[in-house]
């Protein structure tokens, strides 16, 4: 990590004053990290559509404001209590989506067509598998990390191979979200993407062993919004057919045992 620091250091700039700017940049973009996280976390759940969004961006704007650590963590805090305000209806019980993929496809909002916002205002929980400090903190900061390796563990019954960029990660983190009792993934990547290519082949059977549905977008010059939402939403009606199905399905069963009998 010193290493990789002295390589972007300005030779004329002292270590301290080097160490205080990166802590206040990392910090910063933590801050960011933390309330898109909780953004698309409430986005679901708003009774008035466009509010979660309308408080992030404020906070966002005095996160960009604030210069000093004291003045980001106040930033913070507020942000955080702007976007935890929004009126929201936690009666509701929205599908869940996992996101995989390429870094900067799955990171970068322009380019993946603002998916957690489309999906947001559709009622749908999202959550991707890459932000960028926490990628910062387990590949730069410590690599080869706890969490890497773990999901490199659970992604091995299905390729026991790295095959560079985050084609195991895609898997891993699939079979992660399927544990977890999400409904579906959906995996990002650009287009010619080896990597991704390999996962997307392998992808087909982790869904067909742990029951997530998984849908693949590949993304090039081409591609148009208009494609990618018809695409998202024919996924998450099967979504949410195939909850449908599994609740009816439980339903039946609970009524059809002893205690079910019973209780008629």
């Amino acid at each position: 990590f010193i290493k990789k620091l002295k390589m972007v250091k300005p030779r004329r700039m002292s270590w301290r004053r080097f160490w205080q700017l990166i802590k206040k940049g990392y910090t910063k973009l933590e801050a960011i990290d933390e309330i898109e996280y909780l953004m698309y976390e409430v986005m679901p759940y708003e009774t008035v559509k466009g509010e979660t969004e309308k408080a992030f961006k404020k906070g966002l704007s005095m996160l960009d404001q604030a210069y000093t650590l004291e003045e980001i963590e106040e930033a913070r805090h507020e942000a955080r209590k702007l976007i935890s305000r929004v009126p929201q209806d936690r009666s509701r019980d929205p599908l869940r989506v996992g996101i995989v993929g390429e870094i900067y496809v799955v990171l970068e909002p322009a380019v993946n067509f603002y998916i957690q916002k489309l999906l947001g205002e559709r009622g749908v929980y999202s959550n991707r598998s890459i932000w960028l400090t926490s990628y910062t903190q387990k590949n730069v900061v410590k690599e080869g990390s706890v969490g890497e390796r773990d999901i490199h563990k659970v992604a091995h019954p299905y390729l026991g191979e790295m095959i560079g960029g985050h084609g195991i990660n895609s898997i891993g983190e699939t079979v992660l979200y399927a544990r977890d009792g999400y409904d579906g993934v959906i995996q990002l990547a650009p287009f010619s993407c080896i990597p991704e290519i390999v996962a997307k082949g392998i992808l087909p059977r982790v869904s067909r062993e742990l029951g997530i549905p998984v849908m693949t977008i590949f993304i090039d010059e081409q591609t148009a919004v208009t494609g990618v939402l018809t695409r998202l939403e024919a996924f998450l009606d099967l979504l949410q057919r195939k909850r449908e199905q599994k609740k009816a399905r439980e339903k039946r069963i609970a009524v059809s045992s002893p205690a079910g009998r019973n209780s008629w």
